[in-house]
């Protein structure tokens, strides 16, 4: 199987993450569980550029984990950015909202509420 979720970012989570799985002995289906993201879809944006020309950029959206409530979207504007470093920004905003407890702190609407703003 080919993993899309490569580069230099994204080996840094895996790193991280690994190295406190480790720790936790946690066993390795929950750590694929736990690492990969749930879902990332790939589009094109064609532009018409005010040249008259039409550009084709690529966009990434990585939602890791959707357990712990909505899950974090965001974008990036630079040509160097790919799938691995997307999933990778996933991955931590999954860890910083575990940690700090969001989800068990605000209601289901009012958690809606914070993520659609």
């Amino acid at each position: 199987m080919t993993d899309i979720y490569s580069g230099p970012v994204f080996e840094m989570a895996r790193i991280q993450f690994n190295r406190i799985a480790d720790r936790l002995d946690l066993p390795d289906g929950q750590r694929n569980r736990l690492l990969y993201p749930k879902r990332a879809i790939t589009i094109s944006c064609p532009i018409h550029l005010d040249s008259g020309e039409v550009a084709v950029f690529q966009g990434y959206r990585v939602q890791h984990h959707l357990t712990l409530g909505p899950t974090k979207g965001g974008r990036r504007f630079a040509t160097n950015v790919d799938i691995g470093e997307v999933a990778a920004l996933a991955v931590w905003m999954s860890w910083k909202c575990a940690l700090v407890g969001l989800p068990r702190q605000l209601s289901i609407r009012e958690l809606e509420a914070l993520s659609r703003r």
